[in-house]
């Protein structure tokens, strides 16, 4: 795993965008976890938690992980 940097620059509008609609939802992720334990603690959709965590990790916002049973990010 590589361990991203304390501070981030974001130059990209879409992953700007994405911090300021999911900023809440993306705190959730201080530690690896699947999308689907985000979505109980958050009482959302666990397809909904997915399609935001693959947004972010393709926005390079989070890491994706593989571990035995699924991905964490």
């Amino acid at each position: 795993m590589t361990d991203l940097p304390a501070h981030l620059t974001v130059t990209d509008p879409a992953a700007a965008r994405a911090l300021r609609q999911d900023s809440a939802f993306l705190s959730l992720f201080t530690a690896p976890v699947s999308p689907s334990d985000v979505a109980q603690r958050a009482g959302m959709a666990a397809n909904l938690a997915h399609h935001h965590a693959r947004k972010l990790a393709d926005l390079g916002l989070l890491q994706e992980q593989r571990r035995e049973g699924g991905k964490v990010f």
